[in-house]
């Protein structure tokens, strides 16, 4: 498995055009993704509603079978950085 190391992560973040309409939405979807590992299928197919409720970040995601690998819900704990 290939992991990045800090440098390249805050590349691969300031890449990332704020300006733009997505820009926040990318940028977001990336820090999701470093700190829970989520699989591309799976960060595209999440909603609003799995990551927070009524406007406060849950603690655990709940990925439906659908979307997990090999079609198994899995559970993942959303750490501070993943829920700010």
């Amino acid at each position: 498995m290939r992991v990045l190391d800090p440098i390249q992560t805050r590349r691969l973040l300031a890449a990332v055009d704020l300006r733009d309409p997505f820009g926040p939405r990318d940028y977001h979807m990336l820090v999701l993704d470093f700190n829970t590992g989520l699989r591309v299928a799976e960060l595209a197919g999440l909603d609003v509603g799995m990551v927070s409720h009524d406007g406060v970040p849950r603690r655990i995601l709940h990925l439906p079978a659908q979307l997990a690998k090999g079609a198994r819900e899995r559970q993942i704990p959303l750490n501070d950085p993943a829920r700010e």
